[in-house]
């Protein structure tokens, strides 16, 4: 326990460096991102999420010196993992700058991610292994490609992020489990809180796919992990709004004609910004606001009973209704 309050304290302080560091870099070398869709501020910068990879491979070494525990929790061919991540987070930095093109980021995604595929244990799971294997690529690209979708604007991404490690912890405590995901959201807590001064309303940094793909790709090898621990409908409940707002949205998407990845900026969360009714902080607050309603319905789930996973659908589609109403709305309702 000692390690990790530790750990806490003394990664806030790096992250915070590390984050004034880099505002001040980006700036001068002209990392910006520039918005047409008044969706947060003119000009920010942005790709600030490569020191989301920064911290995770200090704090990896930081509980592999001083956790005992650590070594023996590293998935099976832990390398594949990290080496994997090294190239999400350096890649999407480079894509933040210079943007790539869609498909070859696709591809990439699915070399890595077939690669990562030996740090997990998909045996316990009573599917062909081959086809296993295909659904949880498809499942962790998913998640990764969710991830980035939602990051949007300012303080929503890191929000959702937030209340997902908070849970992993909660999760991992409650049932007594040896998760790596655990480490994982120990090792991200502190950079995810002190990145959420930068980037909550209006955003003084934003991550760019530095960060969303980082952080994504360890949300689903996370996920991942619960389901291989049977744990169905946990792993559904603690990503369950970015899962049912990216599902719902790219299915329209797609059956209008457009590309998964086509930047339409129709997402449920955007909708009463874009539409000029409502501010990121209004948003933000109604995220927040539902993030710890689902928080405490997990928790009801584990401690009495799974059938509160309705609950958890139920008050995800309110969330949506919510959204979707007030850009519709001939109010405007500020609450900066």
């Amino acid at each position: 326990m000692q390690i990790n309050i530790l750990y806490f304290f003394l990664f806030s302080f790096l992250s915070f460096i590390f984050f004034k560091f880099y505002l001040r870099f980006s700036i001068n070398k002209k990392i910006i991102d520039k918005n047409t869709f008044n969706v947060g501020n003119k000009i920010t910068p942005t790709a600030s999420g490569i020191i989301f990879l920064v911290i995770f491979i200090l704090g990896s070494i930081y509980f592999f010196i001083l956790d005992n525990t650590f070594p023996k929790v590293l998935p099976n061919k832990f390398y594949a993992l990290y080496l994997s991540v090294a190239i999400f987070g350096l890649l999407s930095f480079y894509d933040d700058i210079k943007p790539l093109d869609p498909i070859f980021r696709l591809c990439v995604q699915f070399l890595l991610i077939f690669f990562s595929t030996v740090c997990l244990d998909l045996s316990t799971i009573s599917i062909p292994l081959k086809l296993l294997m295909f659904i949880s690529i498809l499942f962790w690209i998913y998640i990764i490609n969710i991830s980035n979708f939602i990051d949007g604007l300012d303080g929503f991404f890191i929000s959702q992020a937030f209340f997902f490690v908070l849970g992993i912890i909660f999760i991992k405590i409650n049932l007594d489990i040896e998760i790596f995901s655990y480490y994982i959201s120990l090792i991200l807590l502190p950079a995810i809180i002190i990145f959420f001064l930068f980037n909550k309303p209006y955003a003084k940094l934003y991550m760019g796919d530095s960060g969303s793909i980082v952080l994504g790709y360890l949300f689903g090898f996370s996920l991942l992990e619960l389901i291989i621990l049977k744990q169905y409908l946990i792993a559904i409940s603690i990503y369950i709004y970015p899962l049912l707002d990216c599902s719902i949205t790219l299915v329209k998407k797609v059956l209008n004609g457009h590309y998964p990845w086509a930047r339409l900026f129709d997402y449920f969360f955007l909708k009463p910004v874009i539409k000029g009714k409502n501010t990121h902080s209004f948003v933000l607050k109604i995220s927040i606001f539902f993030n710890l309603v689902n928080f405490l319905l997990i928790i009801l789930q584990l401690k009495i009973s799974s059938l509160f996973f309705l609950l958890n659908i139920a008050f995800a589609v309110v969330q949506l209704y919510i959204f979707n109403k007030f850009s519709k709305s001939r109010y405007s309702y500020n609450f900066l």
